[in-house]
Formats: C-alpha cells, structure tokens, sequence
C-alpha cells in the first residue's frame, strides 16, 4: 500500500474513533442527565424538595450538560486535529498530480508495449 494511502487510512481511522468516542460519552452524559432529571421529578413528586427547588435544579442539570456536552466537543475536535497533524495526509491536488503521472506513466508503458510487438 503506498504511503499516502497508508496514511490517509490512519488518518480516517483516528477520526473514526475519535467520532465513536464522542458518540459514546455523549450517549453517557445524556444518560447522566436524564436519570439525574428522573430523579429531581421524583423529589419533587414526592415532596422531598419543593417545586421551584426543583425546577431551579433542572436548569442547573441541564446547563451543566450543555457546559459539559461543549468541553467535550472542544477536546475531542482539538484531539482530532492534533491526531491529524501527526499523520501525512495528501492533499487533493497532490492526489490528483500523482494520478496524472500514472496516466502518463501507463500511456508511455503502452506505447512501449506497442512498438515491440
């Protein structure tokens, strides 16, 4: 395998897991937060805490969530883009010049083929 396929490989790899991963905390955290929520509606149903004490808990959850949910897609995006630094990854014009000389390169084989048969 040449190594500008090699790479671009890994490179899809790693952003594969690092979406996979991503995907996997989130689920986590929605989870956190919606069990965290069953359980404040439970104090509330219960008489446990009062209503607006429940209510201002419920926001409190859910804007820990949101500010969770941010750090998360900050560290996983800057995960992302230092994993894709450190692997060589062709560009889509130096894909483009080395499938241009291959042509060339097959035209000038043929030709060669040609003149000897």
């Amino acid at each position: 395998m040449p190594d500008t396929e090699r790479a671009t490989t890994t490179a899809d790899r790693l952003r594969e897991m690092m979406r996979d991963t991503m995907t996997l905390v989130l689920g986590a955290a929605s989870w956190a937060t919606e069990e965290g929520e069953r359980l404040v509606r439970q104090w509330m149903d219960r008489g446990e805490v009062s209503r607006e004490e429940g209510k201002k808990m419920l926001e409190q959850l859910k804007e820990q969530a949101r500010k969770s949910r941010d750090e998360l897609s900050r560290a996983v995006a800057e995960g992302v883009r230092n994993a894709s630094a450190s692997v060589p990854v062709a560009t889509r014009e130096q894909v483009a010049a080395l499938e241009r000389r291959v042509e060339e390169l097959t035209r000038e084989v043929e030709s060669l083929k040609a003149g000897r048969g």
